[in-house]
């Protein structure tokens, strides 16, 4: 199979330059709202140590989430979980936030299907071309309530924060980032959803043109559900 990034889709960016954006909006009309579980009790637990030759990229990243909308200082509310930070081998750092002792083992789990590889494989079997879509800070993109938001709260070096967006690590986000994802391209043709991407395929290179163009209409539409990469496979020489 071929796998190549073609002059096709620079200018396709060119024509959809609103959803090829690299920076974290929100999807309208879509709001998460977390679930615990009867007896459910804040947890509390402190922040973790941030070693001092990343603290300086560490209060960026948190600012620069603030400034998003993505998080803003709350006052103790009795939920906190601990920021994790994640250095990375370009010299910048991720963070991410672990949830798993005192938060998801108090949330009810969602219960929506996620497509199995045997199943995703079936459907592609009779095409010949095929798009990636690698989105963005998917999470991030769909915002909760405000219950949600305190629930999710983190606890960092620089205080506690509420997490107005949906988190990578908390154990509903998978299924309902599909259950949403699912509502806005559930009508398009061989149009894929797989855990953050977005794969569309065709028979032929002008289907799968075709198809393609359709997703990134509806992503316009719904605005903001913006891609950081797009690639384009074929099993064609």
């Amino acid at each position: 199979m071929k796998y190549f990034r073609s002059k096709n889709i620079t200018e396709i960016e060119k024509h959809f330059p609103e959803v090829f954006k690299q920076k974290v909006s929100c999807v309208p009309n879509f709001t998460i709202k977390l679930k615990v579980c009867d007896g459910a009790k804040p947890s509390y637990t402190p922040e973790q140590n941030v070693p001092y030759a990343l603290m300086e990229k560490v209060d960026k990243e948190i600012d620069s989430l603030g400034a998003a909308g993505i998080i803003s200082k709350s006052i103790t509310s009795g939920w906190g979980s601990p920021l994790v930070v994640i250095p990375k081998g370009n010299g910048t750092v991720g963070l991410c936030v672990d949830y798993k002792a005192g938060v998801n083992d108090q949330l009810m789990n969602v219960n929506y299907p996620i497509k199995k590889t045997d199943e995703i494989l079936n459907s592609l079997r009779d095409s010949k071309y095929f798009c990636k879509l690698d989105l963005f800070k998917v999470y991030l993109h769909l915002q909760t309530d405000e219950e949600s938001s305190i629930i999710q709260t983190i606890s960092t070096h620089q205080g506690t924060y509420k997490m107005n967006r949906s988190s990578f690590g908390i154990k509903t986000a998978l299924a309902e980032f599909n259950r949403i994802i699912d509502q806005i391209l559930n009508d398009l043709p061989k149009t894929i959803i797989y855990f953050g991407d977005i794969a569309v395929h065709g028979k032929t290179k002008d289907q799968c043109s075709k198809n393609l163009f359709a997703c990134l209409e509806k992503l316009r539409e719904y605005d903001k559900l913006e891609h950081q990469e797009m690639y384009i496979f074929s099993n064609k020489d």
